[in-house]
């Protein structure tokens, strides 16, 4: 991945993480919302920077309501800055 497209997807992660966070704490959260944290996990898969199995449990949790989509946004920011999950 780029330098370029790592600093965009930072800053886009960056302002989901605010925006989830704000959502979460209102209890907000709708399903285009996840929908499309979900979605651009794609990205990561593809850029082998994320498995599929590990987006499918980040996913599992989200859904389940074991892991907040705020914290899953700064976890896949995190990622995106250099830290791989198998």
């Amino acid at each position: 991945m780029s330098e370029g497209r790592k600093k965009e997807l930072l800053q886009v992660y960056a302002a989901q993480l605010r925006e989830f966070d704000a959502k979460e704490r209102s209890e907000y959260i709708t399903v285009a919302d996840r929908t499309r944290f979900i979605t651009g996990l794609r990205e990561l898969i593809g850029e082998d920077i994320l498995t599929p199995k590990k987006a499918f449990d980040l996913i599992d949790r989200v859904d389940s309501g074991h892991l907040p989509i705020a914290e899953a946004a700064s976890l896949v920011a995190d990622l995106v800055r250099g830290t791989r999950l198998g």
